[in-house]
């Protein structure tokens, strides 16, 4: 009898506990990752092979400066949140001095909710690798992984890309897997991008159509042929990711479920 009493209060504490848990895991703030990315990074910038057969290269050469990549585990997101400024100059020969496409955020802006991250089942949390570039680098590697996105790109950057290179894109849902292959040395990094993607016209295609809109730009829009080059300058960009509090909300329904189990054994 005493063993029987004490049981139905452990199970009452157990279940009142996992019914808090639930509470703050739903009503409670989530956490967030900040993440400088870099205060300078500069270099050539080519992007290649864009609008043909699948899948484009990006190749990025006399690079100076410090970058953070950052890899982060499979994971819902509430936000994802970036700032910096990003400046792209016209190829010799040409001779435009400023840049002929520019992004700013000085504020953190909103680009993406929903899945993201690389399925690496040995990638249990944020790993940052840090990597330096310039004349005195001696780093060097390769590898491949990917990167799986599902959810909604915000529409406050569905509008920059509209007011950057003139489309009118309206869809913001899409999914996808990214494949990159990439090599780096001390001041240079190579990727190749092989892509599949369902609900949107996938990242080649965008980029197709930004490249396009700067050839016409600057008036060389026959001898565009899927490539976007030009000198590069990285500032002050850093990454803020806000995960959805799932994970503790799971935790306090599976201790729920352990107290309901147990009390139905205990009646039995």
């Amino acid at each position: 009898m005493i063993i029987n009493q004490i049981r139905t209060k452990l199970m009452k504490r157990l279940l009142t506990a996992a019914c808090m848990t639930t509470a703050l895991a739903l009503a409670g703030p989530a956490s967030a990752g900040w993440i400088p990315v870099t205060e300078s990074l500069t270099g050539n910038l080519v992007i290649s092979e864009l609008g043909g057969t699948p899948g484009f290269n990006i190749t990025a050469t006399n690079l100076d400066g410090d970058v953070n990549f950052v890899a982060l585990p499979e994971t819902q997101l509430k936000g994802m949140y970036v700032r910096g400024e990003l400046d792209l100059y016209a190829p010799s020969p040409l001779t435009q001095t400023e840049p002929i496409f520019q992004v700013t955020s000085t504020g953190f802006t909103n680009i993406f909710k929903g899945l993201l991250g690389i399925p690496d089942a040995g990638l249990s949390g944020v790993e940052i690798f840090q990597l330096s570039f310039g004349a005195t680098s001696t780093q060097s590697g390769f590898g491949s992984f990917d990167i799986v996105y599902d959810g909604f790109t915000s529409d406050a950057f569905i509008s920059a890309i509209n007011n950057s290179i003139g489309t009118t894109l309206v869809n913001t849902q899409g999914s996808g897997v990214v494949t990159v292959e990439y090599g780096y040395d001390g001041s240079s990094v190579s990727m190749g991008i092989t892509e599949s993607f369902e609900g949107w016209m996938g990242f080649e295609s965008l980029l197709n159509l930004a490249g396009q809109s700067l050839a016409n730009t600057l008036g060389v829009g026959d001898f565009y042929g899927g490539t976007i080059a030009g000198r590069f300058e990285l500032t002050n960009a850093d990454i803020k990711f806000v995960p959805e509090p799932g994970s503790l909300a799971l935790f306090g329904l599976g201790m729920a479920g352990l107290a309901a189990v147990g009390m139905r054994r205990r009646r039995m």
